[in-house]
């Protein structure tokens, strides 16, 4: 089962900080535009090069396709791999108001880091 709820990844906070570091580092802003011109045609490359995700081609209701991208990524992560007999399913969960309010009880880090988020963006 592929769960849709999201962990968080905290990519917005490192670029901000990666962006605030770099630009103290290189006073010409000449500069700091090509740094990031270069993460960016790393980025792109990484896209181009990585498969797509298990979850999105279950979404769309590719499960062979799911399966292989698992047993690929078991091979690169040295995991073990997934046999033919496993089911592959996509579980949605329900998007509304109440469901949300249970999740910030079964999960108090989320709670916690709403909160902290609050704070900051209200500051």
């Amino acid at each position: 089962v592929v769960s849709t709820q999201s962990t968080g990844s905290g990519a917005w906070d490192i670029g901000s900080v990666f962006i605030v570091v770099v630009s103290y580092g290189l006073k010409d802003w000449h500069h700091i535009f090509l740094v990031q011109g270069c993460v960016l045609a790393a980025t792109a490359i990484a896209v181009c090069i990585y498969p797509e995700s298990p979850r999105y081609q279950l979404i769309k209701g590719r499960e062979d396709q799911a399966r292989e991208t698992f047993k690929k990524l078991s091979k690169i992560f040295k995991t073990k791999e997934i046999s033919d007999d496993t089911e592959l399913t996509y579980k949605d969960y329900d998007k509304n108001f109440l469901g949300q309010i249970k999740d910030f009880i079964k999960y108090p880090l989320m709670l916690k880091n709403t909160f902290i988020l609050m704070a900051c963006w209200m500051t």
